[in-house]
């Protein structure tokens, strides 16, 4: 056990700072959490409605997060208690920052509408050393959308997106889907070279102990949830998906293990 979670064992832990796969292991592995908790922080990527409720009903006080570096670490936060009216959604940006959402053109999109998130705020970095300024804008490279009420939705980062045929397949999407197979424990999507298609989503899986899961049942049950474009054209099953230092499932290895097994 690391030091970190026999302290939630053992202390009176009342603040923690996630990442979603962070709280889907503990999720997975406590019955219940420290009654001083007053707050998790569930940030760094975009938390699953499932997720979410996942832990309301574990009765885990839940604020979803936005934010990054070059925004000084927050943009948008929902506290606790909306996050029980809309699990899933970060909230709306905090004082003195604005979030706007754009097409490849730069054009602002309607509430629902997802593209890039454009980030305004005095807090933002002047820039990048030899890239000139950001003049308080920042063009996050993030994909999500605000809904009517201006609340912030996140879909996936720009760079993860993977094109198929001409389609825009969003590896969230794909990954939220193949989760709920009884089977899965942790999934990650990402999209691979293929000389027809431009990219094919490709899938590795971890299956849950105890439990059996073949590639074709897998794919079967993809194919009763995702349109055909969207389906994982490779699955390869592994014990542990490779992470960074700070959590968070680590794509470009994740990538770089599905080309070798090609």
């Amino acid at each position: 056990m690391t030091p970190s979670i026999a302290a939630l064992d053992t202390q009176q832990i009342t603040l923690m700072s996630l990442v979603p796969t962070m709280l889907y292991r503990l999720l997975n592995t406590h019955e219940a959490f420290p009654v001083s908790l007053r707050m998790v922080l569930l940030g760094g990527a975009a938390a699953t409605a499932d997720l979410v409720g996942r832990a309301l009903d574990r009765g885990v006080p839940l604020a979803t997060t936005y934010g990054m570096t070059e925004a000084a670490s927050q943009v948008a936060t929902m506290l606790p208690a909306e996050v029980l009216k809309k699990p899933g959604s970060v909230g709306k940006p905090l004082m003195f920052t604005a979030v706007r959402v754009v097409d490849e053109t730069g054009k602002a999109l309607k509430a629902g509408e997802i593209g890039e998130i454009i980030v305004t705020s005095p807090v933002v970095m002047q820039g990048y050393l030899g890239h000139g300024s950001a003049n308080g804008e920042l063009y996050t490279g993030d994909i999500g959308y605000l809904d009517k009420d201006g609340d912030l939705w996140l879909v996936d980062r720009r760079s993860d997106l993977i094109v198929s045929g001409g389609e825009n397949v969003y590896p969230s999407e794909v990954e939220n889907t193949l989760r709920q197979h009884p089977a899965v424990l942790e999934v990650c999507v990402v999209g691979l070279p293929d000389a027809e298609w431009g990219q094919r989503v490709a899938a590795m899986v971890v299956i849950r102990q105890n439990m059996q899961l073949t590639i074709p049942e897998l794919i079967m049950f993809s194919r009763q949830h995702l349109a055909g474009y969207k389906q994982p054209r490779t699955v390869v099953f592994v014990d542990q998906l490779p992470q960074t230092s700070n959590g968070k499932i680590h794509r470009a290895a994740v990538k770089e293990q599905l080309l070798s097994n090609i």
